[in-house]
């Protein structure tokens, strides 16, 4: 490999490592969202807990039910937060009841209020897109996808599967695609 072929391929691996992790952001804000929307049908109708699991076994216990030691804890659980829902503000005690709300609260003999403050103050300050708001003499939080920097490596867009000018020239899709093309 020369300088220039790994160059492309950093290049093309980095591109793919920002779609993945974009993906896997996304697919963390469905989840969540997914528990949510669970989460606030069986408190208003506790009556179909009982019924889901008469149909379906252990379908509702095994769709809230999180692994101790898959529950993010600390800044963790913060970010996630924050990102499920982006650019809403939280105060302490905001965060302090949404992770409760979450079974995500730290264990913490003293007042938990101090461990999340501290993990808000450790995301700010190790996460980009993450703001401190000071408002009518309040502190809130907040997360934003932060926009790239301008001037910054423009990375390639991702290669096609198929050849988009054979395509249109044979009148269908290109016969080594297997299918449709796209």
């Amino acid at each position: 490999m020369n300088l220039d072929e790994a160059r492309d391929l950093l290049t093309r691996t980095l591109h793919d490592w920002l779609v993945a992790r974009d993906m896997q952001r996304e697919s963390a804000r469905q989840v969540e969202s997914a528990n949510l929307i669970i989460s606030g049908i069986l408190k208003g109708f506790p009556e179909l807990e009982e019924e889901m699991r008469q149909e379906g076994g252990q379908k509702v216990e095994e769709l809230q039910q999180v692994d101790d030691d898959e529950a993010p804890r600390g800044a963790e659980a913060v970010l996630r937060v924050l990102q499920v829902n982006e650019n809403r503000m939280y105060s302490v005690a905001q965060m302090v009841s949404e992770l409760e709300s979450r079974g995500w609260l730290p264990d913490s003999e003293n007042d938990p209020a101090n461990a999340v403050r501290t993990a808000l103050e450790r995301v700010l300050k190790n996460t980009p897109g993450v703001k401190k708001i000071r408002k009518e003499g309040a502190v809130y939080y907040r997360y934003n996808e932060p926009e790239p920097e301008p001037g910054g490596a423009q990375l390639p867009p991702p290669a096609l599967a198929y050849d988009p000018m054979q395509t249109i020239l044979s009148g269908g899709p290109h016969p080594e695609s297997g299918g449709a093309a796209g």
